[in-house]
């Protein structure tokens, strides 16, 4: 888990806190750590967000599926950073 902590630290919402700093803002508060397959879906446009989603390590390809069916690449976002 202190891996988890140390990758926080290097997103613009923990910026200028160490690991341990993380850790403790954590401490009791509830979030999970899940792993997604390449090419699974992570959210929908259509889905209300309730949830900070933060990738740690890999990228995300956000894409959009216009009126006709074509899908349009939106941006793609790198770790580590907020969804």
């Amino acid at each position: 888990m202190k891996y988890i902590y140390e990758e926080l630290t290097k997103t613009i919402i923990f910026k200028n806190l160490d690991s341990e700093e993380v850790e403790k803002l954590l401490k009791g508060k509830i979030f999970r750590v899940k792993k997604f397959h390449k090419d699974e879906y992570i959210a929908y446009n259509d889905e209300p967000c309730n949830n900070l989603l933060i990738l740690i390590e890999g990228s995300v390809r956000g894409d959009m599926t216009d009126f006709s069916g074509k899908t349009i690449k939106i941006e793609d976002i790198r770790a580590p950073g907020p969804i």
